[in-house]
């Protein structure tokens, strides 16, 4: 993930040069959903492969939205932690700094979204569950 800004909200391939894969550092799978539905919640998916753009502010509310879930210590919390300790900060002291959300129904995907290519690619390499 990393931030900048886009209307609201319409999913729509980030076609401009997109993320590498490397820079895909959480991958959630179907093990853990919570953080997927707080994203989605705070971008709008409801379905379909995507990727959208997040704002600081809209960081901050999915660090909000999954904060409570900390309390549950039979899990740990990546996403959390590394939402708030590592891009928050980032997005602070970076200028150049985005945060990235993709959404994948189903693989294979089409190839418009260089966001969701670059997180396909990065999903073949490896996956945090």
């Amino acid at each position: 993930m990393a931030p900048a800004r886009r209307a609201r909200r319409r999913p729509g391939p980030v076609r401009r040069a997109g993320p590498a894969p490397e820079h895909f550092a959480l991958l959630n799978t179907w093990e853990h959903r919570l953080p997927g539905v707080v994203v989605a919640t705070v971008v709008g998916h409801v379905g379909g492969t995507a990727s959208y753009l997040l704002s600081r502010a809209e960081l901050e509310r999915a660090v909000a939205l999954l904060a409570p879930a900390e309390a549950c210590d039979r899990w740990e919390h990546p996403n959390l932690r590394t939402w708030r300790d590592t891009y928050l900060p980032t997005l602070d002291h970076d200028p150049d700094a985005h945060v990235v959300a993709v959404f994948v129904d189903d693989l294979p995907v089409a190839g418009d979204d260089a966001a969701v290519d670059a997180f396909v690619a990065a999903l073949g390499a490896r996956v945090v569950a």
